[in-house]
């Protein structure tokens, strides 16, 4: 395995066949990560929209019962932030074969070290 000069990545399989595969530079991640910021924004605000509503809901319902309603929904939002923040990754990069929606808009991957699918 080497890394010449021309950002690429050369590995040689165990039969004397070498891949080669273009390195993404830094401007190409830095936009795939403003991609993907901008998604989990949109996420967040979505999420925190629709607990908004409910409390709204609750308020109007509930009356008195709405603070305890207003504690479970934080909480609940919060989860939900928490969840939607480190799974955007997680789903990205594992079960979409290394591929955010930013990295798949900018069409690059994230690879492990010989060329393989992140596991």
């Amino acid at each position: 395995m080497s890394l010449p000069q021309g950002r690429r990545l050369d590995i040689e399989t165990p039969e004397a066949v070498t891949v080669s595969y273009p390195l993404a530079g830094l401007g190409s991640r830095g936009l795939a990560a403003f991609i993907d910021v901008g998604m989990l924004g949109v996420l967040i605000t979505a999420e925190l929209a629709a607990v908004g509503l409910v409390l709204l809901v609750a308020s109007r319902l509930l009356g008195e019962l709405a603070q305890a309603v207003f504690v479970w929904a934080a909480a609940l939002a919060a989860v939900m932030i928490f969840l939607t923040y480190w799974g955007y990754y997680i789903f990205g990069e594992v079960v979409r074969n290394g591929r955010t929606l930013g990295k798949r808009v900018l069409k690059i991957r994230v690879v492990r070290d010989d060329g393989g699918r992140v596991g």
